[in-house]
C-alpha cells in the first residue's frame, strides 16, 4: 500500500478531529460554538472548520429557526466520524489491556 505524503494531512491537522467529533455531538452548531465548545486556539478552530467545508466534510446549512448559518456534517463527514470513534475505542481498548 502507498500513501502520499498528504493524503491524511487534513486529519493530521489540530483540531480536525476535534471539530469533526463536536460536530456530530452537537449538530447545528455555529462556529462560534464549535470554536468555544472547549479551550485551545479558537482562531485554529475557526480554520479547520473552513478547511473541512472546504474539504465537504461540513455543509453550513441555513436555519430558519435560528436565523443564522449552522454547521453540520455532510454524509462523508459523519462516514469519517464513525471510523475516527472505531479507531478511538480500539486505542482506549489496547491501553486498557496495556495496564
Amino acid at each position: 500500500m502507498s500513501l502520499s505524503d498528504n493524503d491524511l494531512e487534513i486529519l493530521e491537522r489540530r483540531y480536525s478531529m476535534y471539530v469533526l467529533l463536536a460536530l456530530d455531538k452537537m449538530p447545528m452548531s455555529t462556529k462560534t460554538d464549535i470554536m468555544r465548545l472547549d479551550p485551545g486556539n479558537e482562531k485554529t478552530k475557526f480554520r479547520r472548520i473552513n478547511e473541512l467545508i472546504t474539504e465537504g466534510f461540513i455543509e453550513c446549512v441555513y436555519s430558519p429557526e435560528h436565523k443564522s448559518k449552522r454547521l453540520n456534517l455532510t454524509e462523508e463527514g459523519k462516514e469519517l466520524v464513525i471510523r475516527i470513534k472505531k479507531i478511538r475505542a480500539l486505542l482506549l481498548r489496547h491501553r486498557r489491556n496495556k495496564s
